[in-house]
């Protein structure tokens, strides 16, 4: 979603470097993106679409981006047996799905490619990058749609996937981790929390943990979430955020008058947008909530998604004359 100043730069280097891989496709779903995406993809792909090396799919629903059911809408619409994901700011790299392949004949049907390893994540803009097979995929239910905004959906999938039998396989060679760096604020730029949040505020001002923080909406409505921190966990950025971490009962959502409210207001302290600790607060909202979902689905608690996942419409190559709908029922 948005992400065109990406997509244009990484998107035909990627097809160039792979396109003699027999029996490869690329498929690109636009998530209802509003900057010229699609005016892009028609003047200047259409060769590759008519060639049938790539889909472009089109949905005109979200209003937001999500991750897990983007990732899990594009999965369906694909129709190889192994799926590698590739985010809009990475290069795939020359001949990486030969390599692809190679990993598969070599370690087998089952193998999960990914770029984390046991010490967790080299570049944080590599976690999208994965490849594994569609019956695994299918048997884990895919990403985890209960995750909100920005964080953990690869990880997660990916101890889902080990767990249906899996076999871990880490990418190494430098050739296939080229990405295109961006700011945090790109990063959550097209989240709902960024683009509905009027005001910020945190106890204590010093930030000193447990941290209480407050998140004003537009809509009348907030979130007040308390931030808790164990210098034990410092080290570990799967299950806490390198320490900070919010307990199942830590996020509370409610309503208020705007007039009692600026009663209590000098009880808080504001942070600015300006103040690098809030796009940490915008970021921290959903990458805490999302290792609470994590932990759960490690321990096997609940079913995922199970209403089903990546359910759309979508429409092909610019034919909006024939809607279609993607994704898997329960």
């Amino acid at each position: 979603m948005n992400r065109l100043s990406h997509i244009r730069k990484t998107l035909p280097v990627n097809i160039q470097e792979n396109i003699d891989f027999p029996n490869i496709e690329f498929v690109l779903l636009d998530y209802n993106s509003a900057d010229g995406l699609e005016d892009w993809v028609r003047a200047n792909m259409m060769h590759h679409i008519e060639s049938g090396i790539l889909k472009y799919y089109r949905t005109t629903e979200p209003a937001y981006f999500s991750m897990s059911h983007s990732k899990n809408m594009v999965s369906s619409l694909s129709s190889g047996n192994i799926l590698c994901m590739i985010d809009g700011d990475n290069y795939a790299g020359a001949n990486y799905a030969g390599w692809i392949n190679s990993v598969f004949v070599k370690k087998g049907e089952d193998s999960v490619v990914s770029a984390f390893t046991s010490d967790g994540l080299k570049y944080i803009d590599m976690g999208g990058k994965i490849a594994f097979p569609r019956h695994l995929f299918t048997e884990a239910r895919g990403f985890d749609e209960s995750f909100v905004g920005y964080g953990m959906d690869d990880k997660d999938l990916l101890v889902r996937l080990e767990k249906a039998g899996g076999i871990p396989v880490t990418i190494e060679d430098k050739a296939f981790m080229r990405f295109i760096e961006h700011s945090q604020v790109e990063r959550l730029s097209n989240y709902h929390l960024l683009n509905n949040l009027e005001s910020l505020y945190v106890q204590p001002a010093d930030l000193t943990p447990p941290v209480t923080a407050l998140y004003v909406m537009n809509d009348n409505s907030f979130y007040e979430v308390v931030y808790k921190f164990d210098e034990k966990f410092s080290n570990e950025w799967h299950s806490t955020l390198g320490g900070w971490y919010v307990e199942k009962n830590g996020y509370k959502k409610g309503s208020f008058d705007r007039r009692k409210f600026k009663d209590t207001e000098i009880a808080w302290h504001k942070i600015e947008s300006s103040n690098n600790y809030y796009i940490h607060l915008v970021k921290g909202f959903s990458e805490c909530h999302n290792r609470i979902r994590y932990n759960e689905n490690r321990e096997g608690h609940g079913i995922v998604n199970p209403q089903g996942w990546g359910n759309g419409t979508v429409y092909l190559n610019f034919d909006y004359t024939t809607p279609m709908h993607c994704g898997e029922s329960t």
